[in-house]
Formats: C-alpha cells, sequence, structure tokens
C-alpha cells in the first residue's frame, strides 16, 4: 500500500515536471519570437529612415540646381 503512495506521489511530481518544463519551453520560444520581431520592426525603421533621407537628401540637391541655374 505504501509502495503504492510512493509511486502515485512520483508520477504526480513526474507529471508536474513535465509541465513546468513545457512552460519554461513556451516561455522562452515567445521571448525568441518577440526579439526576433523587435529586430525585424528595428531593421524596417531603419528602411524607412534611410529612404527619408535619401529623398531629403535628393530634395536638397534639386532645390539647389533650380536656385544656381
Amino acid at each position: 500500500m505504501a509502495d503504492k503512495s510512493k509511486n502515485e506521489q512520483y508520477d504526480i511530481v513526474a507529471q508536474a515536471e513535465e509541465v513546468l518544463r513545457l512552460y519554461i519551453k513556451r516561455y522562452f520560444d515567445i521571448t525568441r519570437q518577440m526579439k526576433a520581431e523587435k529586430t525585424r520592426k528595428r531593421k524596417q525603421t531603419r528602411a524607412a529612415l534611410a529612404v527619408c533621407g535619401a529623398c531629403l537628401l535628393l530634395s536638397a540637391v534639386l532645390l539647389a540646381l533650380t536656385f544656381l541655374l
């Protein structure tokens, strides 16, 4: 009887460990996803700023050429 109770306790502990392991894995998966998303957004922002900078530079050059010619 005592062995059966001990085995049940070990099974419960093993199940709890497995659930905890799955939660930890899921946490790291979500964290990794969020970091990748943040990096992607940062790259998009840099690209947009580069395009805006190029447009401003082109506008300045065209404006300068307009007044010089």
